[in-house]
């Protein structure tokens, strides 16, 4: 689980509970950040409400005032992204502003034998996670974990907290990678290493390791509306495999899901720092990249890892409505791109709903036998080419075929959206005005 999933279990928690509200305090560092989001992401699906959404510099927390601030938010479970001090000091705040929302979750704090020593009685009813423990019954490639705690506490005299554990793991993993790989001159080939770390399954004292084996498309909607984004991108870009000519760089694409660079091109064209504005910055980097003299392509990953874009229809539609516009404006110009994504509106109707409105309409007995007639073969060699491009993009079976109108409306509707919001994005529970990058 990724520290954009942790705190999702507190939420689902509160919401099957009856709670409305949610306020999210964390310090503005990477970690606490990233969870923030994920927060925001599960208050949407949950159906909640997110009525505090506070961030506070690092070592420069107010307890004092950010209590106060959920207090006044009234809201009913109080979600921290932040690390152990910070998390004392803002559990002792609550109690002395007088509030105690229904539940409080604090992320890896409160799982920290220090917390419940330094709070006493106001840990209670305090939620936490864990990312490893002394106590669980895991093997690894070097030690078993109960090995593993004896040692270090001989070395050091305390218990190993999940940092020392996962650095002990880290050795686990490359030293079988090492061992794996080497050369028979002792040489070790970092590719090798790497290779063999993306396509092995073994265990270390922090459980089972796995990089899953490719992108996954797992849910109805996903397995549904995908598959006619990604036709309609390999329609919109030139061959994605091959690097665009430099004068051509606008029309380069790239997925945000996983990018490499070497680190000159990289630093080259001054890294995420020079995207920070931009809503499709994956599209921008590789724009920027190609710009510069830097060939970009797209390469099929299959084999090496997988990821997830979105797991919801709701999350589709939000998503896919945040890149549509503002990726055809940054990709053709602001007047190309509208005039596109209004073809576009224009033209899927034609193209794959009406045979299938022609078809009910045949059903209820409003055209006769010869439009019925073209009806089904158009309808039928749509449902083929759709089902095999289901199958190749999400794995789903012949029936995504046969419901693809279903599909095509849907990814209308985001088009629409896009096109009808324009610069007003809303994304993970923030709304905020984007302009087309010169």
């Amino acid at each position: 689980m990724t520290a954009l999933g942790l705190q999702n279990v507190p939420v689902r928690l509160a919401a099957e509970e009856g709670s409305e509200t949610v306020a999210l305090v964390w310090e503005d560092s990477r970690a606490p950040k990233s969870e923030a989001s994920g927060v925001r992401h599960a208050v949407q699906e949950a159906g909640m409400r997110l009525v505090l959404d506070q961030s506070y510099p690092v070592g420069g927390a107010d307890h004092e005032a950010l209590a106060t601030a959920v207090m006044e938010s009234k809201a009913e479970l109080l979600i921290g992204g932040n690390y152990r001090n910070d998390a004392i000091q803002l559990t002792k705040a609550l109690d002395a502003v007088g509030y105690a929302p229904r539940l409080v979750s604090l992320s890896t704090s409160a799982a920290d034998p220090a917390f419940a020593e330094e709070t006493g009685e106001l840990a209670r009813c305090v939620a936490g996670y864990a990312l490893w423990l002394p106590s669980i019954a895991t093997q690894g490639g070097l030690a078993s974990n109960d090995v593993f705690v004896q040692r270090f506490r001989q070395a050091n005299g305390s218990d190993p907290s999940y940092l020392a554990a996962s650095s002990f793991a880290a050795a686990e993993l490359l030293t079988e990678a090492a061992r794996a790989t080497t050369a028979p001159s002792g040489e070790i080939d970092h590719g090798a290493v790497r290779d063999y770390l993306f396509a092995t399954s073994t265990r270390t004292i922090l459980g089972p390791y796995a990089v899953v084996a490719r992108g996954e498309v797992a849910s109805f909607w996903e397995r549904l509306v995908q598959p006619h984004v990604f036709f309609l991108m390999v329609q919109a870009f030139p061959p994605l495999h091959r690097p665009v000519p430099r004068r051509k760089w606008h029309r380069a694409v790239a997925t945000g899901q996983y990018l490499l660079f070497k680190r000159k091109a990289y630093k080259g064209i001054g890294g995420h720092e020079a995207v920070k504005d931009s809503v499709v910055e994956d599209l921008r980097l590789a724009q920027l990249s190609t710009r510069a003299g830097y060939a970009v392509a797209i390469r099929d990953g299959g084999t090496s890892l997988k990821t997830r874009m979105y797991q919801s229809l709701g999350a589709i539609l939000e998503g896919w409505s945040k890149n549509m516009s503002m990726g055809a404006k940054q990709t053709y110009g602001p007047v190309r791109g509208r005039l596109l994504l209004a073809g576009m509106l224009a033209s899927y109707p034609l193209l794959w709903l009406a045979p299938a409105v022609v078809l009910v309409a045949a059903a209820a007995g409003f055209v006769g036998v010869p439009m019925l007639t073209s009806a089904a073969i158009v309808y039928a060699c749509s449902a083929v080419l759709w089902a095999a491009v289901s199958k190749q993009v999400a794995g789903g079976s012949a029936l995504l075929g046969v419901i693809y109108p279903l599909g095509t409306a849907v990814l209308w509707i985001i088009v629409a959206r896009s096109a009808l919001r324009g610069s007003r994005i809303t994304w993970k529970g923030r709304d905020f005005k984007a302009s087309v990058p010169s």
